[in-house]
């Protein structure tokens, strides 16, 4: 059954029960609108949203629209359908413009309640673009008209489906008399998207770089992305060093825009000048390792200068040792890479990765990872107590042939940080044992064990059960090792606890569990609310291998 078909037999309890700016008001009186609730936060220009203004007012409303308590990051749900999911005609575009029509020319309740419930349940991104064409061709569209219903959604909703619908409609309309709203809006990441292609449909150059710019710098995660895609074909100096040295940096993953900011901020041209400041050095580091890694977007196989840009990149750090931890770690990735006799070369010819340039980067690596200076900044990087810092030198440690297990156990004995994945990447049957004893001493099994459900377990609230993930998904290579724990996976609400303790017995074999395990499990396969999960228990109990 499509969109349109659930929303005709879904009753929507709305009242309508004011006039607001002209038109009824389709929602629930009291509830606050989604600008007045990011504009109360007072920012001041170049400023980003603090975090707790990251939570919009409608989440608990919408999770119970949509029957699910999966949370988006903001931004992600569209980020994700805008990246990998190709546009698609929607049949009923026809129906959805003569219902916004409606709502814009007679601004009846009746007629503006029927388009706010068909926008309310944030079902946009689906249908905006041929929705938006539609309205740019029809006659029957009032510019005026659909400016202040467009401004209304946008300004004075409490739902941010119709935020977005009412952000894009400002977007087709001339002139361009509402920017400072898309700003407002466009601060928080899940509006970003919409604001960016309104700004940009709005506005002339230089203005529109200007303000893309502008709050590119004041987002981080998926509006970030969407920004600087839009900004890398910039003819702007400013903005290009920017891309180089800032605006490839983003929450989701680096990966996203390594290549749009190697090529729309020239970063080989950038790297050829005889000195180069250590913001660039930094940046090109990143981008260069990001496109080693590969990933969702383009990587090193489509950089036409990489090669090129990588050995230069080598050079500037060759002359600025010692250099960071980090650079090490990129360094050590290229290494890593030009010595892979497994790869593909025949795609990367086209970046410049011949034989001979291989030859020449691979030289150039390793003399920098060679380096004997690198060992006293891991020992220091061991000492911090800063996560990312302690991460990067636990992971160099390891590729200079260190052990920094220890470091990690006493670490997490001190609570100092989350080790438990790390510290079960061990064949040692000792040392998991130690972890065992350490997951029994620090975490609340009962308070895991509360009893089965269907909760993702994302967010703080959760993190002991993450915690017990990590230990359980490797408990499986030491039989009959943490029984406790197991047990206390298969009574917790979490999905991916469960799983995680029926993958561990699986991996005993029936034969190694302890006296208790057959009759536990038969008690949760009783009362285990998914399917596939009472499935899997089954295939357990009968000794079979998991699904």
């Amino acid at each position: 059954m499509n969109w349109f078909k659930r929303l005709l037999q879904r009753p929507v309890p709305m009242e309508v029960a004011q006039i607001q700016d002209g038109f009824p008001v389709p929602w629930s009186v009291g509830r606050p609108s989604i600008h007045g609730y990011l504009s109360s936060f007072g920012v001041e220009a170049g400023q980003r949203l603090p975090d707790e203004a990251m939570r919009l007012p409608d989440e608990e409303l919408l999770l119970s629209r949509q029957g699910s308590q999966l949370r988006w990051a903001p931004g992600a749900m569209d980020g994700v359908l805008g990246h990998h999911t190709a546009r698609s005609d929607d049949p009923d575009v026809a129906r959805v413009l003569d219902l916004l029509l409606s709502a814009a020319n007679t601004r009846s309740a009746n007629a503006t309640k029927d388009f706010y419930d068909l926008i309310v349940c944030d079902e946009v991104l689906g249908k905006i673009d041929s929705l938006l064409d539609a309205v740019s061709t029809s006659p029957a569209a009032d510019p005026e008209r659909l400016r202040a219903l467009a401004r209304w959604l946008a300004t004075e909703s409490p739902d941010r489906g119709a935020v977005k619908m009412g952000i894009a409609l400002l977007g087709i309309l001339q002139p361009p008399l509402d920017t400072a709203v898309l700003t407002t809006l466009g601060m928080h990441e899940e509006f970003t998207l919409f604001a960016g292609v309104a700004l940009s449909n709005t506005l002339e150059e230089p203005a529109r770089e200007e303000a893309l710019w502008s709050l590119a710098k004041r987002v981080e995660g998926w509006g970030r992305i969407h920004l600087v895609e839009r900004l890398s074909n910039t003819q702007n100096a400013q903005i290009k060093d920017w891309l180089l040295r800032e605006g490839y940096r983003n929450s989701v993953m680096f990966q996203y825009l390594a290549y749009p900011c190697a090529v729309g901020g020239e970063l080989l041209h950038a790297l050829q000048a005889n000195d180069i400041d250590e913001a660039l050095l930094h940046g090109a580091g990143d981008i260069l390792q990001a496109l080693l890694e590969g990933g969702p977007a383009q990587d090193m196989g489509d950089y036409a200068d990489g090669a090129d840009a990588t050995a230069l990149y080598l050079e500037h750090l060759a002359r600025r040792m010692p250099a960071r931890l980090a650079d090490y770690l990129i360094a050590s990735d290229v290494a890593h890479f030009v010595a892979n006799d497994d790869q593909d070369w025949a795609r990367y010819e086209v970046g410049g990765w011949t034989a001979q340039g291989r030859a020449r980067i691979a030289a150039l690596a390793q003399a920098i990872v060679a380096d004997d200076r690198w060992l006293a900044l891991v020992q220091e990087g061991l000492r911090s107590k800063d996560d990312a810092d302690f991460w990067t030198a636990a992971t160099a440690a390891e590729r200079l042939g260190l052990d920094p297990w220890e470091v990690r156990f006493e670490r997490q004995h001190k609570g100092e940080g989350d080790q438990w994945f790390f510290l079960m990447r061990s064949d040692d049957r000792a040392r998991i044992e130690r972890v065992v004893t350490l997951a029994m001493a620090q975490l609340d099994l009962d308070q895991i064990a509360t009893g089965p459900a269907e909760e993702m377990g994302l967010g703080a609230v959760y993190a002991q059960h993450s915690a017990l993930d990590m230990i359980l998904q490797d408990l499986g290579r030491f039989p009959s090792l943490g029984w406790s724990l197991v047990a206390a996976g298969l009574r917790s609400p979490v999905v991916r606890n469960r799983n995680m303790a029926l993958r561990a017995l699986s991996g005993w074999g029936r034969d190694q569990w302890p006296t208790e395990a057959e009759s536990a499990l038969k008690v949760a396969q009783d009362i285990e609310p998914t399917e596939r999960v009472r499935a899997n228990m089954v295939r357990v109990l009968a000794g079979q291998a998991l699904e």
